[in-house]
């Protein structure tokens, strides 16, 4: 028996979740449940492999005391190597000159924050980093309009050596002297969701929905829903019932009724629904995505999605779902 869209009146096939031609729901969703699959990590050797050779040689570079060398003075080596250590020490002394002239140089915190990152010191830097955060709020006056961009780039600086908490510092206080503008609530949430703290981000992206709306904020406000949803399947594999995954079912299925052609809202709610162990709703929800596909990336991951969803067993993992704003 044929089904009838309650919105645009087009006929659909008696199994069809979704309406072919407005994406609109046809019938409700089953609360099954859970049956989360843990994502295989996969190691890339060679890439471990140069890094660790990378991070020694930048921390002879940097750590390193002036000694006297066996070695051939005149290898051209050696040369290569000791010109590299100066230029990375003078980098460092000029970095923190300039920083005491001026604690708001983010250049110079910049310098720092990568050199000292990349052998695991920023703790190092984190004193200058302080020093900054404190000059945001006594020169506020003086930084006006500017503050914000200042601000991002301390937090920008700390998170690219490493400093989650140092980053997450310069944006709360952004936060603290801009309390009317939602972007760097969201900012915390997002950085919390890239470095996998689900509790926080969960908390950051619920005050910046509470404050704002899809009018006052656009495509941000939709990519905010779609991401908690993506935490809240995330962290249901440690929740003590299916609670979690569900609310990731029910935020998702509002994104896509508000915005059915947004590709990620579908392709993270076919996600959940496997999670939930029912192949035939995420079947549905990920055929949506080939249709609405920007480009062969998204293409290429939903028909993958739809052909490991196959009797001999193979399923595509439940972990790997698109953040809202890619």
């Amino acid at each position: 028996m044929a089904q009838v869209c309650p919105q645009c009146k087009a006929i659909n096939d008696d199994d069809a979740i979704f309406c072919d031609q407005c994406s609109a729901r046809l019938k409700a969703p089953s609360a099954e449940s859970s049956k989360h699959l843990s994502r295989p990590t996969r190691i890339n050797w060679i890439a471990l492999v140069i890094l660790a050779a990378v991070v020694a040689v930048i921390a002879w570079l940097v750590l390193s005391p002036s000694e006297p060398s066996t070695r051939n003075p005149h290898s051209t080596e050696d040369l290569s190597a000791m010109d590299s250590m100066t230029d990375i020490k003078v980098q460092n002394d000029q970095a923190r000159e300039a920083l005491k002239n001026d604690p708001l140089d983010t250049d110079a915190l910049l310098v720092l924050y990568r050199n000292f990152g990349l052998i695991n010191q920023p703790d190092t830097v984190r004193p200058y980093l302080d020093e900054a955060i404190s000059a945001l709020e006594t020169r506020e006056a003086e930084l006006g309009e500017h503050l914000e961009h200042v601000a991002l780039s301390l937090a920008y600086a700390a998170l690219s050596g490493g400093d989650l908490e140092g980053g997450i510092s310069a944006l709360s206080k952004l936060v603290e002297l801009r309390p009317d503008n939602p972007r760097p609530v969201k900012l915390v949430a997002d950085v919390y969701y890239e470095y996998g703290d689900d509790e926080n981000a969960i908390s950051w992206y619920s005050d910046y929905l509470n404050q704002t709306s899809p009018e006052q904020q656009g495509q941000d406000y939709w990519d905010a829903r779609v991401d908690r949803a993506v935490v809240y399947m995330r962290s249901s594999a440690n929740a003590p019932d299916s609670s979690r995954l569900q609310l990731a079912i029910d935020e998702l299925t509002a994104v896509t009724d508000a915005q059915p052609e947004f590709w990620n809202a579908w392709y993270n709610l076919g996600q959940a629904y496997f999670s939930a162990g029912d192949d035939e709703l995420a079947a549905q929800a990920w055929r949506r995505c080939t249709g609405l596909a920007a480009d062969d990336i998204q293409r290429k991951h939903a028909e993958e999605a739809l052909a490991n969803l196959q009797p001999d067993g193979v399923k595509p993992p439940a972990n790997e779902s698109a953040a809202g704003g890619l």
